[in-house]
């Protein structure tokens, strides 16, 4: 094997930090001066658009701002230089940021939906508001199973799920029959409250998942109880179903199918679909 020896150099340093925003503000301080006091408490890096610099999480303000002063530095243009960035804290911020922004461009959101409709349809229905026969959820409403964040999406997409609900058949079919009225009492609906009554020291059973409070657990994938949001109906009939003979879900990983920035697109198209709300909302309240 040719050896072969690389060589580099530092033509320029960037720095900032909270009340040193420059290198040469670091150095003064390091032989003795003291702090800019009027320093922002953030980066507002000129590399970005006025309108994105608010909007950036910090790691990439950070980022920019020292890459333009460390440019600057080298008196070196930075649209001629080849750039890598890497963040080994940031990600979720970041893979947030890229979520909501491309949940916000209208290009992006038809390229999304395509994808989508191609991909996520035959489940989840064009429409995205899922299939309680398959278990499919609903990405419209809000209700997570996983999370909703940038991150949780483009997570569940990229590596998929795969959720276990353990038959408890074993209980008994009156104690099956008993745990649906608990189960339906908890989100308000109509119930028979002796029943219920009956079954609340059973569900101890079912909080190792669901938590004492039958609010769910993101990290397991356990549905929240308390809601009106039910994966596969929400029936007294379908409650026994789940509770008495179990279910099994799996949501396939996509990663061998598609790009990462086709999945970060879905993730965004995904996005947009359970924030529909938040938009029509900032639209009334700018009319007014």
């Amino acid at each position: 094997m040719n050896r072969v020896d690389l060589t580099a150099s530092i033509e320029g340093i960037g720095f900032w930090a909270d009340g040193l925003p420059s290198w040469p503000a670091a150095r003064a301080f390091a032989t003795g001066g003291a702090p800019a006091g009027t320093a922002a408490a953030r980066p507002a890096p000129r590399l970005l658009a006025p309108n994105e610099r608010r909007r950036a999480p910090d790691t990439v303000a950070l980022a920019l701002e020292v890459a333009l002063a460390a440019c600057t530095d080298a008196g070196r243009d930075p649209a001629t230089l080849p750039s890598v960035f890497a963040s080994t804290h940031g990600d979720l911020g970041i893979t947030d940021y890229m979520c909501a922004t491309l949940a916000g461009d209208p290009q992006a959101q038809q390229m999304g939906k395509v994808l989508f409709e191609d991909n996520c349809a035959a489940c989840h229905q064009r429409s995205g508001k899922g299939n309680i026969l398959v278990g499919a959820p609903n990405l419209t409403d809000g209700d997570w199973l996983y999370g909703g964040t940038g991150k949780d999406i483009t997570t569940s997409i990229h590596d998929g799920r795969s959720g276990v609900m353990p038959p408890w058949a074993s209980l008994g079919a009156d104690n099956v029959k008993n745990l649906a009225q608990y189960v339906l009492s908890l989100s308000g609906a109509p119930h028979d409250a002796a029943k219920a009554a009956a079954a609340k020291p059973l569900f101890s059973t079912c909080a190792a998942c669901h938590g004492a409070e039958g609010k769910g657990n993101p990290a397991l994938g356990a549905p929240n109880l308390t809601d009106h949001v039910w994966l596969y109906g929400g029936t007294p009939a379908d409650i026994e179903q789940t509770i008495g003979n179990g279910r099994q879900g799996h949501m396939p990983s996509w990663s061998t199918r598609l790009s990462e920035d086709q999945i970060h697109v879905i993730a965004a198209y995904v996005y947009h679909l359970s924030h529909q709300g938040d938009a029509a909302a900032e639209q009334g309240h700018a009319k007014r």
